[in-house]
């Protein structure tokens, strides 16, 4: 997993909630190769932007939110990503369906 930050400080509370929502990921999908999330705050609005990507299967997901508040910016990319994964699982399943499908008996 990896952590960068630009115009804000990781603060040990905001690195253990990155690490528990990663951790969420993971529960859901084991096939992760690697994690990165990237905040940005901008000050001239007062929003933190979290950019999160997701590695698995050679692909990249990727997904950023913003919110005046960091947990909730978190929280929806989070649950951006998860969508992501989900439909990933799903196109993967489909595909797998098919091609056995195809298969002469």
């Amino acid at each position: 997993m990896q952590i960068t930050s630009m115009h804000v400080d990781i603060t040990p509370s905001m690195k253990t909630l990155i690490e528990e929502k990663f951790a969420h990921i993971q529960g859901h999908f084991h096939s992760i190769d690697q994690e990165k999330c990237h905040i940005i705050y901008h000050e001239s609005y007062r929003l933190f932007e979290v950019e999160l990507t997701v590695h698995l299967d050679h692909e990249q997901l990727f997904t950023k939110k913003s919110n005046a508040t960091f947990a909730i910016a978190l929280q929806e990319a989070t649950q951006a990503v998860l969508h992501s994964l989900e439909k990933h699982k799903t196109k993967l399943s489909t595909k797998h369906q098919n091609h056995h499908h195809n298969e002469p008996m």
